[in-house]
């Protein structure tokens, strides 16, 4: 008897083993070296680990491989790994920096970054900061250096501080120390390097509402951006100061679409509920899933990864004069609606709408990642039901 217990008990804690290795089997986690490894096949075209980094990245490109660099680092919170992963690219449209967890969970991701980057972990009080700095040109003569704070927990991350820390011109040498840190407060000291005159202090207090470190009077920003403005010169170096300089960056061919101002669609032909995650490009140019470009706003929001496109045509024109897709017919009051079936292509989910009424025909797109299309369907059927076009 003594023996059949011993055996069941031996054989009860074979299976209980056995379990546990399955559930960790199952449950992988991430760590540094692989989290690299699906970096570097991503920007190779690799579908899949571009689908285990879901969110990562927003765009793709020919020349996206083309980066300087990438640097991953990693803190601990309450007994769990967070990343830092930082891509500088040789075009900065293409820059990046990011927060995972070990469960390739995304909780931050800027890719507002210019020129050069370096980044790190600091702690203050409460606060656990990922801080990334950059240092670039502005009008060619000007070398800046800007610095930004991001508030890291174990269920997202937050830029908190942005502020330039040098301006550098032929005449004159400013920057601006980080001298204090608190939970709610940084404290930060101006200094002229030539000629040199005695230091001013500005403090920042920690808005609980904006979220941020806020200053009354953002002294060394205010004076940076008088100092880029005052100087009257045309730069030879290309500048990032709108959608249009990006396509530049991108090596699109500016002009190669000719379109009736008729139908160029402007704020005033529609209303669109989106929160302040949304980034918004004006004169844009959509070419993908269509059978012709066109010119159109689209809206992206980097966080999810999501875009919006919406392009006027022509009263007389249909949906389909643009795709290969069928659209089901819909009403309004007086407002005609049309939308297709969702589809797919082996990277994302997409689904059109036409609003029409009087003269007017407005056409969007929704363009989301196939792999976090479920997560967020209630998003975007509530900006969907959110639109309006103005007759």
């Amino acid at each position: 008897m003594n023996s059949l217990f011993k055996f069941l008990s031996i054989l009860l804690l074979l299976f209980f083993i056995s379990c546990r290795q399955e559930i960790k089997k199952n449950n992988p986690t991430l760590n540094g070296p692989e989290l690299k490894h699906l970096i570097e096949e991503t920007l190779q075209g690799d579908e899949n680990s571009s689908n285990k980094l879901s969110g990562l990245f927003t765009f793709v490109a020919d020349d996206f491989t083309a980066y300087n660099k990438i640097i991953l680092d990693s803190i601990k919170i309450n007994k769990k790994t967070f990343y830092s992963v930082l891509i500088e690219n040789q075009n900065p449209i293409y820059n990046l920096f990011a927060v995972m967890d070990e469960n390739f969970n995304l909780l931050l991701k800027d890719e507002s970054l210019n020129g050069y980057l370096n980044s790190n972990w600091k702690k203050s009080g409460a606060k656990i900061l990922a801080v990334v700095n950059e240092s670039f040109r502005s009008k060619d003569i000007i070398n800046l250096e800007r610095v930004s704070y991001y508030s890291i927990d174990s269920l997202a991350g937050d830029l908190v501080f942005r502020q330039f820390t040098k301006i550098k011109m032929p005449q004159k040498e400013l920057a601006q120390n980080v001298i204090f840190i608190s939970d709610t407060t940084i404290t930060t000291e101006i200094v002229s390097i030539f000629p040199s005159s005695k230091p001013v202090k500005d403090v920042f207090r920690f808005d609980v509402f904006k979220n941020q470190y806020v200053s009354k009077q953002n002294k060394f920003n205010n004076l940076v951006l008088s100092e880029i403005d005052s100087l009257n010169i045309i730069s030879q170096e290309p500048q990032i100061i709108d959608y249009e300089s990006i396509r530049k960056l991108l090596g699109e061919v500016q002009d190669s679409i000719k379109i009736d101002s008729t139908f160029m669609i402007t704020d005033n032909d529609f209303e669109i509920k989106l929160d302040n995650q949304w980034k918004k490009l004006g004169n844009y140019t959509i070419s993908s899933i269509l059978k012709k470009e066109v010119k159109g706003i689209k809206f992206i929001n980097p966080k999810i990864g999501v875009a919006i496109s919406i392009f006027k045509i022509a009263a007389a024109d249909s949906t389909e004069d643009y795709f290969d897709k069928a659209l089901i017919s819909q009403s309004k009051d007086n407002i005609k609606k049309r939308v297709s079936e969702e589809f797919e292509d082996t990277k994302n989910k997409y689904q059109l709408y036409e609003f029409s009424c009087n003269s007017k025909k407005l056409i969007l797109i929704l363009e989301a990642p196939k792999s976090t299309y479920e997560n967020y369907r209630d998003i975007y059927n509530n900006i969907f039901k959110s639109f309006n076009i103005k007759c």
